[in-house]
């Protein structure tokens, strides 16, 4: 008995030390480290050296990529979250700057220049709307499907699909136009109502 005593006293311990404070907010921290201060400044400025140093879109990118989706994917932490236990309205569109820009550097990284000129090109937001059709829950991943809508002479449009993770699996999507042979890890395509598997959609216009 003595024994079982004192291992469960030392067990004890651990448990305590473990749920310390400190502990407790590190453990808070990383589950939400994509909101935390500055956090989206790295994001970005991580994606934009990744994208314009990278060399894989030369080899995967072709005419035929223009209009297919670019997909990633995410979760919505605590931080995110409302009143009413759901991600934020307001935090959407954190996510879809760092979705278009993503697909903006892909697509177009080799025209790219920050600094104005008459040949070179940039992407500035002019304006976005965004429709709301489910909530996502705390901790809920999901995935951001942003493509080419259309565009003119001074304005290019872009639409960003909230999907519910891993229920549709495209056949082709950027970086890799060729058909692939992946099933869904959850229901079947035909099985999934899009208004269903969409949380939300936005439209977003540039001046290029």
């Amino acid at each position: 008995m003595d024994i079982i005593r004192s291992t469960l006293a030392s067990y004890g311990a651990v448990v305590v030390s473990l749920l310390s404070f400190k502990n407790l907010v590190l453990a808070f921290a990383l589950a939400n480290m994509k909101s935390l201060h500055f956090m989206w400044s790295i994001r970005f400025l991580h994606t934009f050296i990744r994208r314009l140093t990278d060399s894989a879109p030369d080899k995967h990118l072709s005419p035929r990529c223009l209009f297919l989706p670019a997909i990633s994917a995410t979760r919505s932490g605590a931080l995110e979250c409302d009143y009413n236990l759901h991600k934020s309205n307001s935090t959407y569109f954190t996510d879809m700057d760092m979705s278009r820009g993503n697909f903006s550097l892909v697509l177009f990284s080799k025209p790219f220049n920050p600094i104005p000129g008459p040949t070179h090109f940039t992407m500035i937001l002019s304006g976005t709307s965004c429709t709301w059709r489910k909530e996502i829950k705390p901790y809920q991943r999901y995935e951001l499907w942003t493509r080419l809508l259309s565009w003119d002479e001074k304005w290019v449009y872009v639409v960003t699909h909230f999907v519910k993770a891993d229920t549709f699996r495209p056949e082709e999507y950027v970086m890799k136009p060729t058909a692939r042979k992946t099933k869904s890890r959850g229901k079947e395509k035909d099985d999934v109502s899009p208004l269903k598997a969409v949380f939300a959609s936005s439209v977003a216009s540039s001046i290029w």
